[in-house]
């Protein structure tokens, strides 16, 4: 591993580094798009900040600036000018309706809205009505060969002064035990903390090329692969979207050296290419992050493409990667997802007592990486954080070697192929459906997504099935929908009446 290596600990000393080796390509645009150098990157960057500080000028210094854009040369631009400003971004995710853009827009302070010009499809629109409704300002950003420009304001403004480490930027929401949504923060130091540890961990260089098949919405495509890539040479293939029939198109063509996806990616690629079709030794490794990896799906992978795949464990609240499997000759443990990287992991019980080896217990983690507490939440951080470790909510154990093997969940998140569902979220949809009386929202396994919606209701006159599956069609993302709605006279609750959502599965003889 490159134990030497020491990235700067904020985004204007980062993007200074992009000078050198200035002709070297720094993004790609599969299929025609544009081609960005270190240096036309760089310049592409300052000119959108100024532009940007010229907009933003009336509004406070610490309100998010909330971005609707997908995988691409205009989030990434727009992201780097935002941090070169001090500014916190608040990335919405593109398949996102009205509804819950308006709730995060609202909850999150967002001053404005940053959306491609003229685009048409429903999701970004979405998103537009939320802001306006809200009578939030959107700005429109267009992409050109060589630039991003934002549309109708000059780069008239000067660059400030360099921020410092600890400035937010990134916030994103996510959801704890209860459900409820929380805001994590994430510093300009969080994040360069943790892309030097990914950088470190897996000899990232300017010999490498990474394809992008994660959103950049969430901390795996953000962090795991875009800064790590960017931030240390290397070049960033980005298409606008995954899509398994082009995938190993653009693979054959840019020549990829590495790419990170949650195991649904990795199985669907598997199952869409012809057996012995896929290219050898092509990756020099392949990373496997967000949730478990089935072990066929991972001996597949490793025996058809000939390459070593990683599996990590990450989360929003640690700026994405806690543990990872090492490159060889490093042993991998089957089962485990490594050992730690930039972080100090322990094992506590339920009083916060720490665990010997061997036992299982709460993944408890502290370090440079680990957010200092969610935004405006003082009750949530009384509860997520003890004597200074922060309570992850999984359940593991670290064997004698340092590995740490991941052997459940404490929280009631469902985890659909790296996507985080508050079942709270769900519940609220269904009540408001037409003839629903109560709702519980719950995951159950699956062998490729991980977990899936399930929901129980109970409906009174002018309720059914059908009708409740159309209401969340319209009112959720595809993948917030629940697979399969249970009508049932009664939704058990425990002792102290509140429903007991994790027995659910079992009551309904969906498990055993």
């Amino acid at each position: 591993m490159n134990q030497t290596l020491q990235l700067p600990r904020s985004f204007a000393e980062g993007l200074e580094r992009l000078r050198d080796r200035g002709t070297q390509p720094a993004l790609v645009v599969p299929d025609g798009g544009p081609v960005f150098t270190r240096l036309g990157l760089l310049e592409a960057v300052e000119r959108l900040a100024c532009s940007l500080r010229g907009a933003l000028g009336a509004f406070a210094a610490d309100s998010p600036v909330a971005l609707a854009l997908p995988n691409g040369v205009e989030f990434l631009v727009c992201f780097l000018a935002l941090a070169r400003l001090g500014r916190a971004v608040m990335p919405l995710n593109p398949v996102s309706t009205r509804d819950l853009a308006l709730g995060q827009l609202l909850d999150g302070e967002a001053c404005g809205l940053l959306a491609l010009a003229e685009d048409s499809e429903a999701s970004v629109q979405a998103a537009r009505q939320a802001a306006r409704q809200l009578g939030l300002s959107v700005w429109e950003v267009r992409a050109t060969l060589t630039d991003v420009e934002l549309v109708g304001q000059d780069a008239t403004g000067a660059l400030p002064a360099a921020v410092g480490s600890d400035n937010v930027a990134l916030l994103l929401q996510t959801s704890g035990t209860t459900g409820k949504a929380k805001w994590v923060p994430l510093t300009q130091g969080n994040i360069m903390a943790s892309v030097e540890t990914i950088v470190s961990g897996y000899d990232l260089g300017p010999s490498d090329v990474s394809l992008l098949v994660m959103p950049l919405f969430h901390v795996h495509g953000l962090i795991g692969v875009a800064f790590s890539t960017l931030f240390s040479g290397g070049v960033l293939v980005t298409p606008r979207r995954f899509s398994a029939g082009s995938f190993w198109e653009w693979v054959s063509k840019h020549r990829p050296s590495w790419y990170s996806a949650v195991p649904t990616i990795h199985q669907i690629l598997l199952e869409r290419s012809e057996i012995g079709s896929l290219p050898r030794q092509q990756f020099r490794f392949v990373r496997s992050c967000s949730s478990p990896l089935l072990p066929g799906t991972l001996a597949a992978m490793e025996s058809r493409m000939d390459v070593p795949v990683l599996q990590a464990y990450g989360m929003t609240e640690a700026a994405h990667q806690i543990a990872s499997q090492a490159l060889s000759p490093a042993p991998r443990t089957p089962g485990s997802v490594g050992h730690a990287t930039g972080v100090e992991l322990a094992i506590f019980d339920a009083d916060g007592r720490c665990l010997p080896s061997g036992e299982a217990g709460e993944v408890v983690l502290r370090g440079e990486k680990v957010m200092g507490g969610y935004r405006n939440n003082p009750a949530a951080n009384a509860t997520a954080f003890v004597r200074g470790w922060f309570r992850t909510g999984d359940i593991g154990r670290l064997e004698a070697d340092g590995c740490l093997t991941l052997v459940g969940r404490i929280k009631e998140m469902i985890n659909r192929a790296g996507e985080k569902i508050a079942p709270s979220q769900v519940d609220t949809v269904l009540l408001d459906a037409p003839g629903v009386r109560q709702a519980v929202t719950f995951g159950v396994p699956d062998a490729t997504y991980g977990e899936v919606v399930h929901a129980a209701v109970v409906c009174g006159d002018g309720g059914s099935a059908e009708g409740v599956l159309r209401f969340c069609r319209e009112k959720l993302p595809a993948f917030m929908v629940p697979i399969r709605l249970h009508v049932v006279e009664t939704i058990p609750t425990g002792a102290t009446g509140k429903i007991s959502r994790g027995q659910m599965p079992r009551l309904l003889g969906l498990i055993p």
